[in-house]
This record gives structure tokens, sequence and C-alpha cells, in this order.
């Protein structure tokens, strides 16, 4: 390294938790809506779980792990199942979890004092629909196992809803001025 180099900040590396540096504090209030959403994905997720739970023991030692168009097209143990169980309460009560804290996520322009809460707003609603989208592709995936192909409807509608999702949070924050 030449001496011309800038040194780096002393806390280059640290990984911290929470909100950026000087971002504004979140004020707003989650709308009952977005809130209802966000229990409703988990109760559905928890519920699917409790089916697979009780369902496990009378599962055959070998169940379908992913279907096709055609129906089931990859096999494996019965206790794959459980690793499914695993990652969809992981995943789905870690956006939960991320949804309930917009003001630490990455945005597309810049936050000021004026169009912070809409971001944050916007953040938190595009995430609870992910986590909604998340919750049905799981609901899917453990229904599919438990009673056959014909609930991976679950699992498509989820993906469509993902991919749309995505796309109206982004089209809504790169619409947000800059100055509220």
């Amino acid at each position: 390294m030449s001496d011309a180099s800038p040194e780096l900040p002393p806390d280059t590396g640290t990984i911290r938790l929470g909100a950026a540096p000087g971002r504004p504090a979140r004020t707003y209030v989650t709308g009952r809506i977005t809130g209802a959403l966000r229990w409703a994905a988990l109760a559905l997720v928890w519920t699917a779980v409790v089916l697979t739970v009780v369902r496990f023991p009378g599962l055959p030692e070998t169940v379908p792990t992913h279907f096709g168009p055609a129906g089931p097209d990859s096999w494996g143990p019965r206790s794959s199942v459980l690793v499914l169980v695993g990652i969809a309460v992981a995943v789905t009560a870690g956006i939960a979890w991320l949804s309930r804290h917009p003001r630490s996520f990455n945005y597309l322009g810049t936050l000021t004092e004026a169009n912070a809460q809409a971001h944050y707003r916007v953040g938190e609603q595009l995430m609870v629909w992910i986590l909604c989208c998340s919750a049905l592709i799981f609901t899917g995936a453990l229904l599919s196992v438990l009673f056959g192909a014909g609930c991976v409807v679950f699992a498509t509608v989820g993906g469509i809803g993902m991919i749309v999702s995505i796309g109206v949070g982004i089209t809504r924050m790169v619409r947000i001025p800059e100055r509220g």
C-alpha cells in the first residue's frame, strides 16, 4: 500500500444492527392492513408447520421434494420435510422481524427528513408483501409434500406475487419525491 492511499476509518468492517447512522427516527404508525397481513402470513406458515408435524409420522419413507409441470420429479427421505419446515420458519420469522425495522433498509433514493417516513412506510409494506408471498410459497411446498402436487398452486401464486410485489414496491419507492 502506498502512502498516497487514503486511510480507512477505524470502524470499517464493523457490522452494526439497526438503522444507518444519521437517519431520521421512524415516527409513522404501521397501518392496520399491513399489520394484519404480517400476522396472517405468520399464521399461515405456522398452520402449515403444525399440520406437517401432526402428519409427519404417517408420511411414507420417501416423499416428493420437487414438483415440476408434470408433478413430482424428485424424491427424498421423509426427514427432508423437516428441513423445509425449519427453513420456512426461519425465513418467514426473519422477514417478519425485518419488516418491522424499515429504518435499516437500503433505499434507492436519498433519505431526508421530509421523505424518510414515506420511504419507511413503503419499505415496510414491501417487506410485508414479500412475507405474504414467501408464506404462500412455503405453505404450498409443505402442503404439496403432504397432499400432492395439487397444492403447488399456492407456491405458483406466491412466486408470481413476489415478482409483482417487488416491482410495485420499487416503483412506489422511486416515485417518492426527495422533499416529501
